[in-house]
């Protein structure tokens, strides 16, 4: 609205998740899980935001997809702070998404963000640069469950703040 220079769209409703290609095949159902990710760029830095909507009546099974994500989220955004390091946040995030019976998709669960879509540090298993206050990031677990078709991913941009993470998104 406020005049984005670019914006990528990125939507699956399982398997193959469509980073960096373009596909024309998907037909959403009812049912599905609709795996959302939403990239604006605005005077020169990217935005992202991150969400999983259902149509129709998805069964439990796939909305616990969407649930995972979400509470992964919620507990990584507990531990925003300066000085957290990415492999903390991907642990704390992990851990939660393996209480709900999933594992790590393949997909980092974040980055930073700026003048490049992915800057600075990679939300993983092995990187520990050292976030400093002021930090423009985004966190957004993504879980597959290929044997029923379903992913679901959840993530806000923010602000590390000395008292915590400061969300530049709102639901």
């Amino acid at each position: 609205m406020a005049g984005a220079e670019t914006v990528g769209l990125y939507m699956s409703a399982g398997e193959p998740w469509v980073w960096g290609r373009q596909r024309d095949d998907i037909v959403f159902q009812d049912g599905d899980i609709v795996a959302l990710e939403v990239n604006a760029r605005y005077k020169g830095y990217y935005g992202q935001v991150c969400r999983t909507a259902p149509v129709g009546n998805p069964s439990d099974e796939k909305l616990q997809i969407r649930d995972a994500a979400k509470a992964a989220h919620d507990k990584m955004l507990n531990l925003v702070k300066p000085g957290v390091r990415p492999k903390e946040l991907y642990a704390a995030g992990l851990a939660v998404a393996q209480e709900y019976g999933f594992d790590y998709s393949g997909v980092r669960f974040g980055h930073g963000l700026g003048m490049t879509i992915g800057e600075g540090f990679s939300i993983t298993d092995n990187d520990t640069t050292v976030i400093p206050e002021g930090a423009y990031m985004v966190m957004h677990p993504l879980l597959i469950r290929s044997d029923i078709g379903a992913c679901g991913i959840w993530g806000d941009q923010l602000l590390v703040r000395s008292n915590g993470p400061e969300l530049l998104t709102s639901d």
